[in-house]
């Protein structure tokens, strides 16, 4: 979990955690953070993860473990996803991409023509 909630938002798993934590009640604060963490993201984001509780922290296994922390981790890869498309964006205009695609294309399709006609040449 510390691994999802840190490339999620580093800033805000900086303000909420205490890491690495080295004794038994910085343990025990980390999972209660947990716990509040995954709540705040259910409430920001309408997930519509049930049963939030300190038990997921805990005592993590069994099947419900298993089909929560996959639910996080497609949270996560989606918004991290969409993070970097927003970046991308920013920094491409669609335009200029296509007119790369056209470019490398064109270019391409040069080197084929030369391709093809030097292999016509030796035949």
């Amino acid at each position: 979990m510390h691994y999802l909630f840190r490339i999620l938002d580093p800033a805000e798993f900086k303000r909420r955690f205490y890491w690495p934590f080295t004794d038994k009640k910085s343990e025990a604060n980390f999972r209660s953070s947990t716990v509040d963490n995954l709540k705040h993201l259910n409430e920001k984001h309408q997930l519509n993860w049930t049963n939030i509780k300190s038990y997921l922290v805990v005592m993590p296994g069994g099947m419900k473990f298993i089909n929560f922390v996959l639910d996080l981790v497609g949270f996560v890869v989606k918004e991290l996803t969409k993070q970097r498309e927003k970046e991308l964006s920013v920094e491409f205009d669609i335009t200029t991409l296509r007119d790369l695609n056209v470019q490398s294309m064109s270019a391409q399709n040069t080197f084929m023509k030369e391709y093809a006609s030097a292999y016509i040449d030796e035949i």
